[in-house]
């Protein structure tokens, strides 16, 4: 009976992982020019964008397949350690994939939030510039090289594909795909409306530091508040992890069935595997917008 629901499993997540991978990788792309950080095309698949957000120079199936590998690897080494349990090592091996990829995305998801929150800092910097009088690519440069490396290099690319002739429009879309925040937008709306219509770009700027300050202090003040949350959340899940060395020294035949009855390991399994999900489903309340 275990055996066949570990099967199911295995399909189950198999056939998820594979959809997902073939939705990234087939999505229709069209050819174009960019910079370094930007994608050359201009409707990226959703894995090559987080790749380019997160610095890494792959492509999405090169990509796909080390995470094959480590998939592999890690099947290999479970049933290394229970070599009667085979379908319990093909499921430890399936589920790294969707546990990569959620994790992937969160790493994504903070550098978009920590452009958004270094994006108000070098615009401090770019309305002083553009007020003295210094020229909009001049002072966008110069505001690049001030900022944190998060902002700093997608500016720099702006810059660049400014000088090489691109249009606002062309020069500013890979940013708005990369970055797919609030501030972003605001930003880049901002650039378009003075690059079009004129006017005075340090007061425009100095209200969109205005709105941007007032986000970033807002969203501070919400971290803090669940701060206590989320650190109740990790004790208690590495709570357990930190017992099992006390209970081998002082207990150790507490632990002896988790290894030696043949259903030990399952149970074990399924134990870790209502933690990830408890622990998910945690992670999407603290980041529910209604809070």
């Amino acid at each position: 009976m275990m055996a066949a629901l570990l099967l199911v499993g295995v399909v189950l997540v198999l056939l998820w992982s594979a959809g997902l991978v073939v939705r990234n990788l087939t999505r229709h792309r069209s050819a174009g020019e960019g910079a370094n950080l930007y994608t050359s095309q201009r409707n990226p698949t959703q894995l090559g964008r987080w790749l380019r957000v997160l610095g890494l120079d792959l492509e999405p199936l090169l990509f796909v397949a080390g995470l094959v590998l480590c998939c592999t690897a890690v099947g290999l080494i479970v049933l290394t350690l229970y070599p009667d349990r085979a379908g319990f090592a093909l499921l430890a091996g399936a589920t790294f994939l969707p546990a990569a990829l959620i994790l992937m995305r969160d790493l994504v998801q903070r550098r978009a939030e920590a452009f958004d929150h270094n994006l108000v800092d070098v615009l401090d910097l770019l309305g002083v510039l553009t007020a003295s009088g210094v020229p909009l690519l001049k002072a966008l440069e110069a505001s690049a090289k001030g900022g944190a490396s998060a902002t700093g290099k997608p500016l720099g690319e702006l810059v660049a594909r400014l000088r090489y002739g691109e249009t606002i429009e062309a020069a500013t879309d890979g940013m708005l795909q990369l970055f797919r925040t609030d501030g972003c937008r605001l930003f880049v709306m901002t650039l378009r409306l003075y690059w079009h219509e004129g006017g005075q770009l340090d007061a425009l700027i100095r209200a969109l530091v205005t709105v941007l300050r007032q986000r970033r202090s807002d969203q501070m003040a919400l971290r803090g508040q669940l701060a206590g949350a989320k650190y109740a959340l990790v004790m208690a899940a590495g709570l357990p992890y930190l017992l099992i060395p006390f209970l081998n020294w002082k207990e150790p035949d507490w632990l002896l069935p988790l290894t030696s009855h043949p259903a030990g390991p399952g149970l074990l399994y399924a134990a870790i595997v209502c933690q990830v999900i408890g622990f998910l489903w945690m992670r999407v309340i603290l980041r529910s917008p209604k809070w």
